[in-house]
């Protein structure tokens, strides 16, 4: 969740380099419906997005060309996640990788989930 104060650092970011654009954020209720339209992303791809939108455009932001610039970061599968990943390669059975012509690859995930439990 967008962290207000690094949402309103931002947008004074962007009133500094778009001098002309009419948004009055002194107004509660206006501040909170652009707020709510990118509350769900995390500070960094709020930050990356209006940094984006900085370099690569030359008219006033709408929130619809903002969001053009937003790009989701992924994150990392936990411990947990991969462990099922691979329980979940594991439940096929050996058949399955003989099958196709890759009978090792059973060891090999059995190997890697050893590893993953020891990390746990």
């Amino acid at each position: 969740m967008l962290d207000k104060n690094v949402f309103k650092k931002e947008f004074n970011r962007l009133l500094i380099f778009f001098p002309n654009w009419d948004v009055d954020f002194e107004d509660r209720d206006k501040v909170s419906v652009w707020y709510s339209q990118f509350e769900n992303m995390t500070d960094s791809e709020f930050s990356k997005m209006i940094n984006r939108y900085i370099n690569k455009e030359r008219f006033n932001p709408t929130v619809s060309s903002l969001k053009e610039h937003y790009v989701k970061e992924e994150r990392e599968p936990t411990i947990e996640e991969q462990i099922e990943d691979v329980n979940g390669l594991l439940g096929l059975g050996k058949d399955y990788f003989k099958m196709n012509g890759n009978p090792e690859r059973y060891e090999e995930l059995q190997g890697v989930k050893e590893e993953l439990e020891k990390q746990l």
